[in-house]
Formats: structure tokens, sequence, C-alpha cells
């Protein structure tokens, strides 16, 4: 079940809270107007490994959608929204990290 929900009448997306409180947008969308579900990319058959599948990076609501996609009303607000995202730990060894 999902617990968030974005966009602008009549189009809804809908996110999904996964591991470490990452938010990930789904690929289909709902039509207030019309009263249908829709998949925003149906010639696109993605497998989970893929960067683009629903579960993968470039589907992260905070680290690729939420800056520009995201009305707050301070930066405040903004830290205070992300501040329950973590990073999992399984990414850090594609990333160099400091030890």
């Amino acid at each position: 079940m999902s617990e968030y929900t974005v966009g602008v009448e009549p189009l809804q997306q809908y996110l999904v809270e996964l591991d470490h409180g990452r938010l990930q947008v789904l690929d289909v969308a709902w039509d207030t107007k019309a009263g249908h579900w829709f998949h925003l990319h149906p010639s696109m058959t993605l497998k989970p490994d893929d960067g683009l599948h629903w579960t993968g990076p470039y589907k992260n609501w905070q680290a690729r959608c939420a800056t520009c996609h995201q009305a707050v009303a301070s930066v405040q607000e903004l830290v205070e929204r992300f501040s329950r995202y973590r990073r999992p730990p399984e990414l850090n060894r594609f990333l160099r990290v400091p030890k």
C-alpha cells in the first residue's frame, strides 16, 4: 500500500516506501478524470537489476525527483522531510566512502 501520492490533477503517481526510508516512484499512474490506471512507459520491460526499474536508483524520489517536483516552505522543511532516508549499506560498494 502506498503512503504517498504526488502529481497534479488529473494525474496521480504513487510512492512506495522500501528499506531505509527509501521512497520509490511506481511506473503506473492514476488518471482521476478518466478513472483508470496507465503505465508510464508501456513499451519498456525492465528487469529488477535495471536502474530504470521502479526499484532502481533512477526511480528514487529523494535522490532523483523531490528536489524539483516537491514544493516546500523552507530549506528546513526539506531537510526534515528527507531526514528519514538512509542510503542502503549495500550501495557503499559502488561509492567511494571514506573510512
